[in-house]
Order: C-alpha cells, then sequence, then structure tokens
C-alpha cells in the first residue's frame, strides 16, 4: 500500500506538471542504462531490498557523462524514512564528477525501531530540464562488509562524490577503543563518528554536524568511549574537493581526488593497565623522596657533629677581624676601593662584595618566593579558565581539529581527552615539592649552625640567600601546573603557557648563579619579574608576527643585551652604563704608563675568553633566527635562555676549577646525573608526536603509537626526564659551592 500511494503521489505531481512518468519494476544487482529529458521522468522501484541483506544497506551508482550544468541530471533517492537527492554532474570547490555513489540508511535500523518486520522499498526518480535527451545508467547494490569490528582492517577509496560509511557496535566488555586510519596519498579527507541512525551526513558540506569528526591526510586517530556512542557508531569518510582544510598551501590544479584509505579498531589498554601506568609513575617519584629520606638520614648521622666543631674551631679568631673590616671603613669607600682593584685588575673577593647584612640578604631574597607565587596564581587562574573552555567545546562539538593530540597515544579518563600528557607532569610538582623541602631542611641547619657560630653568616663560605631556592621549587611546581593545562588542549594560541614558566625558571637561574658572589649588586624580585614580563610580552609578540622587522629589532636587542651582561659579568658590576661610557673608555686607554700589552690586552684574560665563546655562539642563534625565522617563537626563545644558562654554568664551573676550588662529591654526582638526563631528555623532545605549527591533518602526520607501558609516548617520557633533569640541575646550584662553607671569605675569589 505505501508503495501505491507513493507511485500516485509520484504520478500526480508528474502529470501537474506535464510531464511523462515511466516507472521501472527494477531488481538489485542490474544497471540500467536510460535517457531522461525535460518531458520525461523515469522512476526506478525496488521492491523488498531488505529481504536480500538485513544487516547490509544498499549502495546506488549514478553516472551520466552528457550532463552540464545548465540542464543537469537531478536523482532523488526515496526510502522508507528518509530522501537523498544529488544532481550530476556533481561540483565541488576544484572540479566536477559525472558518477555519484551514495550508501543509503540500513533497513536493519528501522526494524529495530519499527519491531513490525516490515521491509523496505526503494524508490528512484531521475529527470532533467534539458530539451535533448541525456543519457544516464544506474545501478543499486548490497554494500560488502558494511560492518567490521575489533582488528578488522578495511581497505576503501573514496572520493567527493562517492562517500562511504561502515558501523560498528562495541562487543561485551570493552568500553575503549582506537581508530586508526593511513592513506598513501595528501588528499584531505573527514572522518566523522557519528550515532547509528538516520540521516547519515555523509557530504563535505554536512559531515560536521553530527557525531565526532577530524581531518586527515595521510595519519588520522581517534579514540572512542561506549558512554560516547552506546549503541555503536557509523564511520563515515569523506574527501574534500580540495585540500584547503588539511594544508597551508594548496596546489592550483587538483589532482585526482580518490583517496585510498586503509582503516582498523583495536581495543585499548584495560582499567588495571590504567592503574599500573598512573601507579608506576607515582612509584618512580616516590624512589626520589625515598632516597633524599636515606641520604638524609645518614648525613646526619656521620657528619654533624664533625662539621659543627670544625666551624667552631675555625670561625672564632676570624670573626672578630671581619668585624673590625665592617667597622673601620665607610660603604662608599669600599665601593670605591671596589672599583679601583676591578679596573687595577687585582684580585677581588666575596668579602669586598658582600656588604650587606645577612638577615637583610635573606629578607631580600625572599621576596622572589613571594613574587612568583603571587605570578603563578594571577597566570594560572586564567589560564585553567580557558583550557577547561577549550575541553568543553572539544566534548560539546566533537571537532578534533581544535586539540593537536597525538591521537595514537591519547587516554581518555572522565571529561579530559588526553589523560596521560596532562598526568606525565606530575613529576614537576612532586620533584619542584622535593626540592622546597630539600631547600628548608639545608636552611634549618644552616641556621642552627650559626646560632652556635655566628661566623659563618658573616665571615665563612658564601653568603646564604636561600629565597631564589624557594621561588626556583615553586616555578617548578607552577611549569607542571601550567603545562598540564597547555596538554589538555594543545594548540598554537596556548603553547606560551608550556613555556612561559621555563622562562622564569632559566633567568632566576641564572640569577642565583650570579648570587653567589655578587650578593650585594644582583637584581631586585621587582626588577627580575618586570623583565621577565618584557620576555613573556616579546615571546608573544613574536608567535602572533613574525616578520622580518621584529625579527630584526629582537636580533638588535639580543645582542646589544648580550653585549651588556657579558660586561656586567667582565668587571664584576663595578662598571655604569650611561653617555659617559666613551670617554671613561678614551681615559682609560690614553693614561700616562701604559705598555702597549696593557692597553690592548685584557686584565682578565681567562673570564674574556670564555665570554667571547658565549658572545659568539649568542651571535650564531641570533643569525639562525634571523636567516630561517622559525614559526615556533617560542621555542626558539626559550633556545636563547637555555643555551646562555648553560653557558653561564659552565663558565661558573671551570672559573671554580681555575681558582682551584673543588667540586663536592654530591655535587658531581648532581652534575653528572642532569648532564645525562638532559641528553635522554632533549632526545625525546626532538622525536616530536605533534606540531602546531602546521594544520591538524599536518600535525596527525607526526602522530605516533604508545611506547610505554601502551600508555606513554615520547613526549610523555620528556616529560619524567625534564622533571628529573631541572631537579637535579637545581640541586647543582645548592651544592655547587659547599666546598666553601668553612672557607674565609677574604680568600673567595669573585668571578
Amino acid at each position: 500500500m505505501k508503495v501505491l500511494w507513493t507511485l500516485t503521489l509520484l504520478l500526480g505531481v508528474s502529470a501537474a506538471a506535464d510531464l511523462t512518468a515511466i516507472v521501472i519494476n527494477s531488481q538489485l544487482g542490474e544497471k540500467y542504462l536510460q535517457e531522461v529529458n525535460s518531458t520525461a521522468e523515469i522512476i526506478f522501484l525496488f521492491s523488498n531490498v531488505s529481504q536480500v541483506s538485513s544487516k547490509s544497506p544498499a549502495r546506488i551508482s549514478v553516472e551520466s557523462k552528457e550532463a552540464n550544468y545548465e540542464s543537469p541530471v537531478l536523482v532523488v533517492v526515496r526510502q522508507q524514512r528518509g530522501v537523498l537527492s544529488w544532481q550530476i554532474p556533481y561540483a565541488t570547490e576544484r572540479g566536477s564528477y559525472t558518477l555519484v555513489s551514495r550508501t543509503l540508511c540500513p533497513s536493519s535500523l528501522f526494524e529495530v525501531v519499527t519491531g513490525d518486520g516490515s521491509q523496505e522499498n526503494l524508490i528512484v526518480s531521475v529527470s532533467s530540464s534539458s530539451h535533448k535527451n541525456v543519457n544516464f545508467t544506474v545501478s543499486v547494490d548490497i554494500e560488502v562488509g558494511f560492518e567490521f569490528g575489533l582488528d578488522d582492517e578495511r581497505n576503501t577509496t573514496v572520493s567527493p562524490s562517492q562517500p562511504r560509511f561502515f558501523s560498528f557496535v562495541f562487543p561485551d566488555k570493552v568500553n575503549t577503543i582506537l581508530l586508526e586510519a593511513e592513506s598513501s596519498d595528501s588528499n584531505c579527507m573527514t572522518i566523522s563518528l557519528q550515532e547509528r541512525t538516520c540521516p547519515v551526513y555523509d557530504l563535505e558540506g554536512t559531515v560536521n554536524f553530527e557525531g565526532s569528526w577530524q581531518t586527515m591526510t595521510k595519519k588520522g586517530g581517534i579514540t572512542l568511549t561506549r558512554d560516547k556512542f552506546p549503541n555503536g557508531f557509523f564511520l563515515v569518510l569523506v574527501v574534500h574537493g580540495d585540500d584547503s582544510a588539511c594544508l597551508t598551501n594548496t596546489p592550483l590544479e587538483a589532482p585526482s581526488r580518490h583517496k585510498s584509505v586503509s582503516f582498523s579498531l583495536r581495543k585499548k589498554i584495560s582499567y588495571d593497565e590504567y592503574l599500573v601506568a598512573t601507579f608506576g609513575a607515582f612509584g618512580v617519584f616516590a624512589v626520589f623522596y625515598v632516597i633524599a629520606y636515606v641520604v638524609a638520614v645518614l648525613h646526619q648521622m656521620s657528619r654533624r657533629r664533625r662539621r659543627e666543631a670544625a666551624a667552631n674551631s675555625a670561625g672564632e679568631c676570624l670573626l672578630e677581624t671581619h668585624a673590625e673590616q665592617e667597622t673601620d671603613v665607610d660603604p662608599k669607600s669600599r665601593e670605591e676601593k671596589l672599583r679601583r682593584k676591578v679596573n687595577a685588575g687585582e684580585s677581588v673577593f666575596v668579602s669586598d662584595m658582600s656588604r650587606s647584612g645577612s638577615v637583610e640578604l635573606r629578607r631580600s631574597a625572599q621576596k622572589y618566593l613571594w613574587n612568583i607565587l603571587t605570578v603563578a596564581t594571577f597566570y594560572g587562574l586564567p589560564v585553567v579558565q580557558l583550557v577547561i573552555t577549550y575541553q568543553r567545546v572539544l566534548n560539546n562539538t566533537g571537532n578534533q581539529d581544535l586539540c593537536f593530540y597525538n591521537f595514537l597515544c591519547s587516554h581518555p579518563v572522565s571529561v579530559l581527552s588526553d589523560f596521560n600528557h596532562v598526568f606525565s607532569n606530575l613529576g614537576y610538582g612532586l620533584l619542584g615539592l622535593l626540592f622546597v623541602m630539600l631547600v628548608f631542611r639545608r636552611e634549618r641547619r644552616h641556621l642552627k649552625a650559626v646560632a652556635l657560630n655566628p661566623a659563618l653568616d658573616s665571615a665563612l663560605g658564601l653568603p646564604q640567600q636561600f629565597g631564589l631556592f624557594y621561588a626556583l621549587g615553586a616555578a617548578l611546581i607552577a611549569e607542571g601546573v601550567l603545562s598540564a593545562c597547555y596538554h589538555v588542549c594543545p594548540n598554537q594560541t596556548n603553547f606560551q603557557f608550556d613555556t612561559s614558566f621555563m622562562y622564569v625558571i632559566a633567568m632566576m637561574c641564572m640569577l642565583r648563579i650570579y648570587q653567589n658572589r655578587h650578593p650585594d649588586i644582583h637584581a631586585s624580585a621587582y626588577t627580575t619579574f618586570a623583565l621577565l614580563a618584557v620576555v613573556i610580552l616579546i615571546g608573544m609578540c613574536g608567535v602572533l608576527t613574525g616578520t622580518i622587522v621584529f625579527w630584526s629589532i629582537f636580533t638588535t636587542a639580543h645582542l646589544t643585551l648580550c653585549l651588556l651582561l657579558s660586561a656586567q659579568v667582565y668587571f664584576m658590576g663595578c662598571w655604569s652604563f650611561d653617555l659617559g661610557i666613551p670617554a671613561r673608555v678614551w681615559a682609560a686607554y690614553t693614561q700616562p704608563g701604559l705598555t702597549c700589552k696593557a692597553r690592548f690586552l685584557p686584565v682578565y684574560p681567562k673570564r674574556m675568553a670564555l665570554l667571547i665563546l658565549g658572545i659568539l655562539v649568542n651571535v650564531g642563534l641570533s643569525v639562525v633566527g634571523l636567516v630561517y625565522r622559525p614559526k615556533n617563537f617560542a621555542s626558539f626563545l626559550l633556545a636563547i635562555f637555555m643555551a646562555n644558562l648553560n653557558i653561564y654554568c659552565w663558565f661558573y664551573i671551570i672559573m671554580k676549577l681555575v681558582h682551584r676550588e673543588r667540586i663536592s662529591w654530591p655535587s658531581l654526582f648532581h652534575i653528572l646525573a642532569s648532564f645525562v638526563l638532559w641528553g635522554l631528555s632533549l632526545f625525546y623532545f626532538f622525536h616530536r608526536n605533534i606540531s602546531w605549527q602546521e594544520t591538524p591533518a599536518l600535525s596527525r602526520t607526526y602522530n605516533h603509537p604508545c611506547d610505554l607501558l601502551d600508555f606513554y609516548d615520547y613526549h610523555d617520557v620528556w616529560h619524567f626526564l625534564s622533571a628529573a633533569s631541572m631537579f637535579f640541575s637545581f640541586m647543582v646550584l645548592l651544592t655547587l659551592d659547599d666546598d666553601l662553607r668553612l672557607v674565609p671569605r677574604t680568600q673567595i675569589s669573585v668571578f
């Protein structure tokens, strides 16, 4: 009855339009060659289609090589609960197609809904406004291999006019699966996962209307959960008419748009394997705490008495002499005396640089901690809010192009789509907290020792300032939090969250090294964070613009600052940057009595040689930046910071050895551990799994399966190793001058 009613309706419409309706009873698997014009409409009736295959849908193909844009061939397909329509030629942005193939919605879905066992009938009508006869062919076949399961690998060919979709239902006890897709060509395609309902959105203009989707060139992957698709899903493959959605530079001539795709589904790790991976990471970092505790106990048991006795015997006579120095000399006279010593090339000692009281120095250093906590709080809260918004948009829209994940190693937990990359930042927080605890223990030990012997705070060793160490530990924790926030949804607009506190850490490390032997002339906390604000602003401008004008200005500023800091290190802070520099330089070189050697050779040749090496490295970095202008300016800026930090750190260590100071065994261990771990970290860092500088589709070509416990990839390993590397680097700074604890400041050289 439904078929008769439909035919009556069609004939009535045709009569009203003065058309002749030609009805053809058709069979599946047959190819029909017909012609159509403005006076006739061809109607193909396929009866009881679902009797042939109740689970596989029908696929219709219509081709007409004689159709044109002025008088296209119009195709309307009527099912029991849906209508499809298109025209031939099928037009896209950069081409047209004379063959269109579409898969119809499966009749099995109707049977499940109705439950009445009714059979599906298919009506295909073909018409045209052409006054001439237009030949066309029509065929309807049953789609083979429509349903697929876990570990089934399928190969298919799709084009803009011939999309395809397949059906999958979750097996029992399988809750999470990974879809992997690969192709040998770079034609742009969208992969869509939609509910197993009709209609199915399988055209370029509609494929984003439903479910989860992502663009793809050569590689794609999506992690799926039963919660999102409890009744299974359709896997829809749609090739775009051009590559503008996948490539930044698309070719002017459209290549062949037929794309061969292979895809498969495999089960993700189980709940128990999740627990092993997460608690295993906890266990690794718990080992650091255990080792630190054991070392602290053994150290306390074996060396406390010996150190206290040595401190008492070494400091009694020195304390009286050093007080004499402070009371007999006016501060301005001491500063002038220091300047004359530097200009004359005489040896300068820490006693010349430590004029402020220890309490004042510690109070000043403590401001770094409070400043970094304030900055981290006000910087971090908007970051958290932003990435939560990104995650919500991703979950609500299904737009997998919004975030640059490694989709082949992305494990969802609750609302997080990429839990493993968020969780792997755990090490920064745990090791940052451990470092703060170790600094606190060292400060307590120092204050107890000072209570027994005040000379430890005024005459022996380097002035102890723990504020920057606390700030470094807090910065490492903040780096972990912000890196985790970035990995909630990594993309081009929030990458700076992952690097901002790395700038802070690098600058504070350099400042801490300089502070060791220049306690009175280092930059204040307020100046330091003001400069960091400028650095972050420069980083933002570099990411957003990156023009030749910007790079020229940046290179000039970089090299100028490099020269100024080199002068600060060479003259040990005893110089002024003002308009009188040329006159002072001229006076220094023209003063009477100077030999030719004294005029042109540096006063401190060893220091000058190391500084020239550092300047050459910075010049090289500037040339690379100016010539290549890398898109990832934030990483390039971080590379400059890290390069200078390494140069200055090795400069300090070499100068220690030049002045015949020794490296303690704990410090040597920390140096070796940090050196090895940094090497391993960089190895994993440069094996990237994403690239937010590219389009989302191109970024997926870097995606790689999990490497560790089937849960972590190379970037997760980078998180673990870099956290340990920074921890040991901080320990180097904390212990590097332990050999000087009982050495009088009048014998500790400044460099």
